[in-house]
């Protein structure tokens, strides 16, 4: 993703984008998924103390009736917890109600900056002809339930008995718009200072939930004039909400890859090309080993962090919500394949060895789980989810072939076919079988999975 600019960041990518609705929203996913071709914007705005509605925030007319430790009960939604609140010099008061959004969005949608008549609200559903939605499954971890048990455990002012009792009789369902299973918003006002005003009935709803912190997410499809939006909770939230329930949860591990960490691949990866070139007379043997053990760490690095979430979802015997780590996962088996071949940039189908430039083609090559994912997940079995051992990277047709079982690997890495692929047109470029898979993949790891992916084969007819 692209690195941050200020409080908020913006990519263009659209694998990074899908992978992103892919880990947040399945209801999303399913409605963007045949829409790849779309010009899409992803906008996360990391919302403070300005962004918050202002039914959460001190107000004038409040601090004038609070003073001391109920002036900082008042901040019911800026901070999470008290004791954080006490560590302010100065209780800054409301000065806005609306989400400031980057210059970006008004470029991206047309959206013009100004108003006439001074600071109307501008409705932009109705005038500048956007469709605004909400994905109903993001909505979870906004709600009253949990904010009340958060005000008490907290010791902080809930909202008036008049909004309290708005937000519980609202109902999100009647949003649903049939032909996306998406909400559909009623409304949506740019006004003096940025996104949403109290007209705007389900964006409100949602906005009396978040805490500072939160992050608003804005998808931009230009090609249909479409809004996506929906919010998500920062990782402290998760901490504070385990000490009230009963049954802990896991907090969302999405980690966007910083220009930096994908800087330091490419040099350390660069390093290694180097010292392994023979060519190259001035590459002196210490510099190789230096390069070697650049190598270790930068995947000790990789393997700790997706580890240390696993462990997490072992400990606590919950499974992941969707594909957690894919990307990473198949990065690290790419970047593994690189260092191997010494062919950096390039991606190799494990199985064909078609090799090409992986950046320019996408999807083209894909990290294939050996014992399905699906497997993996249903038999909580979520080491081997995330297992390097338990994935090859391939071009996308032998894939498709190995995960229906119609191509595999026998015990001494043979490629194995059925003889529904001689059917395929053009068979004869199918000549990898009967050849062995590379030495380098048959660690004693892989070769247990490919066991279990053969016997699926020999299973079927």
């Amino acid at each position: 993703m692209a690195g941050p600019k200020k409080n908020y960041l913006v990519t263009r990518d659209k694998e990074d984008i899908f992978f992103y609705i892919e880990y947040n929203s399945k209801d999303l996913f399913n409605v963007l998924k045949n829409k790849f071709d779309h010009e899409l914007i992803l906008i996360r705005k990391y919302l403070s103390h300005s962004d918050i509605i202002t039914k959460g925030k001190l107000t004038r007319s409040k601090k004038q009736l609070f003073q001391g430790d109920d002036a900082l009960k008042c901040y019911m939604l800026y901070y999470q917890s008290f004791e954080e609140l006490k560590g302010l010099d100065y209780l800054p008061i409301a000065a806005q109600s609306n989400i400031i959004v980057p210059e970006d969005f008004y470029e991206e949608t047309g959206i013009p900056h100004h108003w006439e008549n001074g600071h109307r609200p501008r409705e932009i559903v109705k005038e500048d002809g956007f469709t605004v939605y909400v994905p109903l499954d993001t909505c979870d971890d906004f709600n009253l339930k949990d904010l009340n048990k958060i005000c008490d455990f907290n010791d902080k002012f809930k909202y008036d008995q008049k909004d309290l009792k708005h937000l519980a009789t609202f109902n999100l369902r009647n949003f649903l718009d049939n032909d996306t299973q998406l909400l559909k918003a009623d409304a949506l006002h740019i006004a003096a200072h940025g996104l949403g005003t109290v007209k705007d009935k389900l964006f409100s709803y949602l906005r009396s939930f978040v805490f500072k912190g939160d992050v608003l997410n804005i998808i931009i499809d230009k090609n249909e004039n479409v809004l996506y939006l929906f919010f998500e909770r920062n990782e402290k939230y998760y901490s504070l909400i385990n000490e009230i329930k009963e049954r802990p949860i896991t907090a969302p591990i999405w980690r966007a890859y910083s220009r930096k960490d994908k800087q330091k691949i490419v040099e350390t990866l660069y390093s290694v090309e180097i010292a392994k070139s023979i060519e190259n007379d001035e590459v002196q043997p210490e510099e190789f080993e230096l390069a070697e053990s650049k190598i270790a760490l930068l995947l000790k690095q990789y393997y700790n962090e997706y580890h240390k979430s696993v462990d997490d979802l072992i400990a606590l015997d919950q499974p992941p919500k969707y594909r957690w780590y894919q990307k990473k996962w198949r990065e690290i088996l790419i970047k593994m394949d690189e260092i191997q071949f010494n062919e950096k940039g390039y991606a190799r189908c494990a199985i064909s060895e078609t090799k090409g430039d992986y950046s320019s083609l996408g999807r083209f090559f894909i990290a294939s789980h050996i014992k399905p994912y699906a497997l993996c997940i249903r038999e909580k079995d979520y080491e081997s989810a995330f297992d390097p051992n338990n994935g090859l990277i391939l071009c996308s047709n032998i894939d498709a072939l190995f995960d229906q079982f119609l191509i595999t690997v026998d015990d001494d890495g043979i490629i194995l076919i059925k003889d529904a692929v001689k059917t395929i047109t053009g068979y004869g470029k199918f000549k990898f079988a009967g050849k062995k898979l590379k030495e380098y993949y048959l660690t004693d790891k892989r070769k247990s999975y490919l066991s279990l992916h053969k016997a699926e084969f020999d299973s079927r007819t």
